[in-house]
């Protein structure tokens, strides 16, 4: 795993979506009551990023799933320059202070495996399968 130092330590909902491509966002509550945000993800053939918990300056948990597609309907592995490559960056950007060293660390064994990667930093962990994008306070 790459030596990366976690810059921030909870999921503030305003500093994680500032400067975001993302739009319309649409409130609601979680399956289990809390507060939740979502917004679509701009560009992405199918993209969406949301944020749960009743603080936002202390959030449960961002999550996000952006894919592209090829013509014929194949998915298509987020690379360097594409949509969904690029947004994940930035919203690691926000949480190391290498984002692209643990983006692509996880994203690499994540293909690797055909799995679910996981990687826990103080009190967050940060998965990924390569779709779908998980950073969850531990413990909640």
């Amino acid at each position: 795993m790459p030596d990366a130092i976690l810059k921030a330590k909870l999921i503030d909902s305003e500093f994680v979506t500032a400067q975001l491509p993302i739009k319309a966002r649409e409130p609601s509550r979680s399956n289990n009551g809390r507060l939740r945000h979502r917004w679509d993800i701009s560009g992405a053939d199918s993209g969406f990023l949301e944020i749960i918990g009743n603080r936002i300056d202390d959030a449960d948990v961002v999550a996000w799933q952006c894919s592209m597609y090829e013509k014929s309907g194949a998915f298509l592995w987020p690379t360097p320059g594409s949509v969904c490559f690029d947004f994940s960056e930035r919203v690691f950007g926000k949480f190391f202070d290498r984002p692209a060293d643990m983006h692509r660390y996880l994203l690499h064994k994540a293909q690797l495996g055909n799995r679910t990667v996981v990687a826990e930093f103080g009190s967050l962990s940060f998965e990924t399968d390569g779709s779908f994008y998980f950073i969850r306070r531990l413990g909640r």
